[in-house]
């Protein structure tokens, strides 16, 4: 097991959520956002270990793409604040996982599969736990970046419509990256 590839592999699929991340503090507790992240992450590494160990060669990388409507949908719905309240309490770790399997999904899928395909099981198992360590350490540091005046001053006032937009140009850009579109193009042909 490379650390440092498997660390360059985490910054490289994590980055756009982290930025996403600093947002989602703003929203919910610290604990629903570690493990909201935590479990989609490594929800998403599992998969990607089965695919590569067993199955890689019958789900087509393109159809991950379908996971770009997700952030398009919560962009577009957006937030009622009078339910908002009660709706936050219970379900602020699966809110968080649902972003993060929408905005991540195809990109770290298509990124892992390869990966972990050279990995035993064994190895993939200590990924999984180095890659939580990661993930742990950067919500830390999202957490103090957000707890800066300027920057938790700005989420403030910017930080509902930022999201929405980013949630849009990322699940825009999971459907273009993945090749959905041609290949549905080809499917009507």
């Amino acid at each position: 097991m490379n650390i440092v590839l498997l660390t360059l592999l985490f910054v490289g699929v994590n980055l756009d959520f982290f930025v996403i991340l600093l947002f989602l503090l703003k929203k919910y507790s610290f604990k629903a956002a570690l493990i909201g992240y935590g479990i989609g992450m490594l929800f998403l590494w599992f998969v990607a270990a089965t695919i590569s160990q067993t199955l890689h060669e019958f789900i087509p990388a393109w159809s991950l793409g379908i996971l770009g409507l997700i952030p398009i949908f919560m962009a577009l719905k957006g937030g009622d604040d009078e339910e908002a309240s009660e709706t936050k309490q219970k379900s602020a770790i699966l809110a968080v996982t649902a972003v993060y399997l929408g905005t991540c999904g195809a990109d770290n899928m298509a990124i892992y599969v390869p990966v972990l395909s050279s990995l035993t099981i064994p190895e993939t198992l200590l990924g999984a736990v180095y890659i939580t360590i990661l993930m742990i350490l950067s919500t830390i540091l999202a957490q103090k970046i957000d707890n800066l005046p300027i920057i938790g001053n700005a989420i403030e006032k910017y930080g509902e419509i930022a999201t929405r937009l980013i949630y849009v140009i990322i699940g825009v850009g999971v459907i273009l990256e993945s090749n959905l579109v041609p290949h549905l193009i080809q499917l009507t042909h």
